[in-house]
């Protein structure tokens, strides 16, 4: 007898691009110029590829990788961190912890691969400050000008209690927001552009 099939499967499909990576720090995601981290912080990575699921077998030249501020020669494998979301094996997560780390501007990147051997990176920028005072970046309002409400924002490094005052263009206060809770990280508060007395 010829031609008997005795089992296997037959992958029926292309796949030519690596996976999606999302970088996530203490629970907020960075882009371009960054946000501020204390020195020590926990990083987060979701990697997903929906053709041909992540590749965690560890093999040389296929781990996924960690590598901070270029220093290729002190480049961090992580691929044992990578926990498959449940019930998939397309997507998962890899937590990390980063510890004293250097005050400063850093960039973290990314290497992982699918299971077709395709490869995809990806970089966040961010900035480390102090633990030991209180540090406040990148105070906006958006929209800004404008003409009925706005949204004011700014990246603190710890949680804290804040008010916000409103002043007009000649000094007069005409807004007092007080009793706000801010969270380490990026913080949003909503004006309804209405002074004190509505």
């Amino acid at each position: 007898m010829d031609n008997i099939p005795v089992g296997g499967t037959q992958l029926a499909f292309e796949d030519k691009e690596g996976p999606t990576i999302t970088i996530c720090f203490n629970g907020q995601y960075f882009s371009s110029p960054g946000g501020y981290l204390n020195p020590d912080c926990e990083l987060a990575i979701k990697i997903e590829d929906k053709s041909s699921g992540i590749n965690i077998a560890g093999d040389i030249g296929h781990k996924i990788t960690l590598t901070l501020d270029g220093a290729e020669e002190k480049k961090i494998e992580l691929t044992d961190y990578f926990q498959y979301d449940q019930d998939s094996f397309t997507s998962g997560k890899i937590r990390y912890p980063l510890q004293n780390l250097a005050e400063g501007e850093h960039r973290v990147m990314i290497k992982a691969w699918d299971n077709c051997n395709n490869s995809a990176v990806a970089e966040s920028p961010f900035a480390v400050v102090s633990n030991e005072q209180i540090a406040l970046h990148d105070l906006l309002n958006y929209p800004n000008p404008f003409s009925t409400d706005t949204e004011i924002t700014f990246w603190i490094n710890q949680p804290c209690h804040i008010d916000i005052k409103i002043f007009t263009l000649s000094g007069r206060l005409i807004r007092n927001m007080d009793h706000l809770q801010a969270e380490t990280g990026f913080n949003s508060f909503y004006w309804d552009g209405l002074d004190q007395d509505g």
